[in-house]
């Protein structure tokens, strides 16, 4: 993981891999550095702050209209 104009960093700071759609690294190999004790809570945290990224990124996304064309709900569904 590291800042926007770093060629070397693999992932963004929302856990993205840079150049593949889609795509998360939600593990401890995504924090650039580990303290010297057990990295159990440092993965927990990971997985947690992934899954508030996620959950965000989901609430703000806007789908193409194209995609939205092809939903057909009735009322009730969904």
């Amino acid at each position: 993981m590291g800042a926007s104009d770093d060629a070397n960093a693999v992932l963004d700071s929302r856990l993205r891999v840079r150049g593949v759609r889609n795509l998360r690294v939600a593990d401890v190999s995504s924090i650039p550095r580990l303290n010297n004790g057990h990295t159990q809570m440092v993965a927990y945290g990971v997985g947690e702050g992934a899954a508030e990224l996620i959950k965000e990124d989901a609430r703000n996304y806007h789908a193409p209209a194209e995609q939205l064309g092809s939903l057909k709900l009735t009322p009730g569904e969904g």
